[in-house]
Order: C-alpha cells, then sequence, then structure tokens
C-alpha cells in the first residue's frame, strides 16, 4: 500500500474531481432518494428526439 505521499498530484486531482457532496437536512435526503429510485418518466418530445436520425446519419442514408 502507498502512502498518500508517493500519490502523484495529478491522480489526486483526477480523484476529487469523481467525488460530489451533497448538504441536504433529513427531508431533502429522502426526497433525493425516492428521486432517484423512481423509474424513469417517458416523455414523447424525448421519444422523438431520440428516434429521429441526427443529420449525418441521414446525409449518409442519402448516398
Amino acid at each position: 500500500m502507498t502512502s498518500t505521499q508517493e500519490v502523484k498530484p495529478l491522480a489526486m486531482a483526477q480523484d476529487r474531481l469523481d467525488q460530489v457532496w451533497f448538504r441536504m437536512d433529513d427531508e431533502q435526503i429522502q426526497k433525493f432518494i425516492a428521486l432517484s429510485d423512481a423509474p424513469p418518466v417517458t416523455k414523447p418530445k424525448s421519444v422523438k428526439l431520440m428516434s429521429t436520425p441526427s443529420h449525418w446519419d441521414q446525409k449518409t442514408q442519402q448516398r
């Protein structure tokens, strides 16, 4: 096992960028958990957007 002093500064910075801290009270935590555990909501505009070929795909298909 290596000590913190042996870890390269870049690796330490990258590790810190992967961490997110939330400050919430108990009620906010429960709401956050409920939202993150809920199934995704289907939105018609999102379905249309994701099923429409991109402009560069349309050009490729027309050739």
